[in-house]
């Protein structure tokens, strides 16, 4: 499997770009990887390199390779700290396990060498920009990287791949389940009610949100609202799914919550 990191902006005409770490634009940090057998792949987004986002981005790398099944799995980067960093504390993680994990490096700078990542940052990258395209369309703003929709942009694209991008007659969830995927969807950035369990009477059960997505490992909604995150089996839709009031009110960026409650 393949890794490595990205640096995404916004251009003049909206469109995502890869920016330089000096820039001084709004711009976040992506871990991408690939498994070049299934052709599966995930973003982790990230405010920036370093300690404060490793533990996240290893908790999804390993419930990634969760999602692929592998009992014995080659992890291929440049020998860029971080991302070294961030291999090998998988590779621990996944020496608990009782699973075996090899990590290769090529030096910096040679994506040649790496070409699998590579190509995944523009894919996913593409992809992120139809859907906050769309949500800019619609609503009639401007999704920039500070905002949470942008985050969850890329962590979708990647779903998005995994679930129906179709090579060599079958999508990479096609490939590792042995079956379709048959859930339903909502619009990315669509304004939904979200069934959420609760004790107390009186408090709602269906509450306003808005829909980034769908939880790798369980298929669970992923819903945004102005209190932050949370998931739900359910979600109804609404006659209007457009909501620019909603989307700048709402909280929570993909890497400002519990991985581990987010399966």
């Amino acid at each position: 499997m393949s890794m490595g990191f990205s640096m995404t902006g916004v251009s003049a005409d909206g469109e995502l770009i890869g920016v330089d770490p000096a820039t001084e634009v709004e711009k976040i940090t992506c871990l991408h990887a690939v498994d070049k057998f299934s052709g599966a792949v995930m973003v982790a987004p990230t405010a920036q390199k370093g300690q404060t986002y490793t533990k996240y981005s290893v908790t999804e790398l390993v419930k990634f390779l969760q999602f692929l099944n592998c009992e014995e799995v080659g992890l291929r980067c440049d020998n860029e700290p971080s991302l070294l960093a961030i291999a090998n504390l998988v590779r621990n993680a996944r020496t608990k396990m009782g699973l075996r994990t090899h990590v290769d490096t090529s030096p910096v700078g040679e994506s040649q060498s790496n070409g699998h990542a590579e190509r995944t940052i523009q894919t996913t990258r593409r992809l992120a920009m139809t859907f906050l395209a769309q949500v800019n369309e619609k609503a009639e703003m401007r999704v920039m990287p500070s905002h949470p929709l942008f985050s969850w942009a890329m962590v979708h694209s990647a779903w998005v791949i995994n679930h129906f991008k179709v090579s060599g007659g079958v999508t990479p969830f096609e490939q590792l389940s042995g079956t379709r995927y048959s859930g339903k969807l909502a619009w990315f950035g669509e304004t939904v009610y979200g069934h959420t369990k609760t004790g107390q009477k009186g408090d709602l059960k269906w509450v306003p949100a808005v829909w980034v997505g769908k939880t790798l490992l369980n298929n669970m909604n992923i819903l945004l609202t102005p209190a932050g995150v949370f998931l739900a089996r359910s979600v109804r839709r609404t006659t209007v799914p457009w909501r620019k009031e909603m989307l700048n009110a709402v909280h929570g960026h993909a890497y400002d919550y519990n991985p581990a409650g987010l399966v």
